[in-house]
């Protein structure tokens, strides 16, 4: 299932990857080894449909000692967008983050130009916390990067979230 998702321009088009048309198989197998054998200091959740589909992932990494982590979502089904899956996959997340993990902050780094993402991450709590300038270069222009976060008290404080 990943490996078709990593395969998809439409899919891969925000990622760190941005400008490969995909990721080679031998990176989505170690990447999923990892998962499974527990060497990874990912904590990775499938976020699946009503019917039972799995529709994407998100995660938490790069735990470090201030109680913070990195949070990233995937939705590989494009038919899949724009229903809402993103926005309960990450309430979800950020619930079990904050309150079952106890951590402080989570935090992510967004591509200006994924305005969904922006306006997704915004309705949730996050704020901006800074620019990474011309941190991608994509069809002979630079674009910037946003850095963005979530502190636990933060969370719970926007109109019926959490």
């Amino acid at each position: 299932m990943r490996w078709r998702w990593f395969r998809d321009p439409l899919v891969t088009r925000y990622l760190p990857l941005a400008g490969r048309a995909s990721l080679p198989r031998e990176d989505v197998e170690r990447y999923v080894e990892g998962l499974l054998a527990g060497t990874s200091d990912l904590l990775d959740f499938t976020i699946g449909n009503e019917a039972g589909q799995a529709i994407g992932s998100c995660s938490l990494r790069g735990f470090d000692p201030a109680g913070r982590a990195e949070l990233s979502i995937l939705l590989g089904e494009t038919a899949q967008w724009g229903k809402g899956y993103g926005r309960e996959a990450m309430r979800l997340l950020l619930d079990h983050a904050f309150h079952d993990l106890n951590l402080h902050a989570v935090w992510l780094v967004v591509r200006e130009d994924n305005r969904n993402a922006i306006r997704l991450y915004e309705n949730l709590g996050f704020r901006h916390d800074g620019i990474y300038r011309a941190a991608v270069h994509e069809d002979g222009r630079y674009l910037d990067k946003r850095l963005m976060s979530l502190l636990a008290e933060e969370w719970g404080t926007v109109e019926g979230l959490s």
